[in-house]
């Protein structure tokens, strides 16, 4: 059972692209896969026009975590569709993310990456897992070590006071201003 479930429609709308403005049609299989194309490209433009140019798969004017639900969506949809067109992409772009410090780019620390942020991209890594994902081209590099290697640096993380019953603080660092707010509780 997967994880997190994405669609390139879905995601689509995250971002502000219409399935209805461009003539898209979800009412045959057929349409449904030309639709999902079409916004699965949309998509990649974004990810293209609004992506820093040194920091694959990470997009200006979006958060963090909103790059790695691209990515999300660009496996689920090679998984749904079986098109490969844009594998290269999504693979890069989490691979380099994870390459920093396991998606913990130093310019975002300490004050604006929070652990929602290196989870999307976990569960990104998960899902590519899951999906049997074309595997990374460095040697070495799985999707399920990446996965293992943010659950277990979050797992790290853990409250095991008794401050709201413990749990996954939202900010990674004390000097973040979301340090006091918590994602959930043991």
């Amino acid at each position: 059972m997967a994880i997190m479930r994405t669609s390139a429609l879905l995601c689509g709308a995250l971002f502000g692209i219409s399935a209805t403005a461009g003539g898209l049609s979800v009412d045959t299989r057929e349409n449904i896969l030309k639709s999902a194309s079409a916004v699965a490209g949309d998509l990649v433009a974004l990810s293209k026009d609004g992506a820093y140019p040194d920091s694959p798969g990470r997009l200006t004017n979006y958060s963090y975590w909103e790059g790695a639900q691209v990515m999300s969506s660009l496996i689920d949809y090679w998984h749904k569709t079986k098109d490969s067109t844009f594998n290269d992409m999504a693979r890069d772009a989490i691979t380099f993310q994870a390459a920093e410090d396991t998606f913990m780019p130093a310019n975002l620390r300490p004050s604006y990456l929070a652990n929602e942020d290196q989870c999307r991209w976990g569960l990104a890594a998960m899902l590519a897992a899951e999906d049997r994902f074309p595997e990374p081209s460095k040697e070495g590099q799985q999707w399920v070590s990446i996965a293992q290697e943010v659950y277990d640096m979050q797992k790290a993380r853990i409250d095991e006071d008794k401050w709201c019953d413990g749990g996954l603080r939202w900010a990674i660092d004390a000097s973040h201003h979301g340090w006091g707010t918590k994602n959930g509780t043991l």
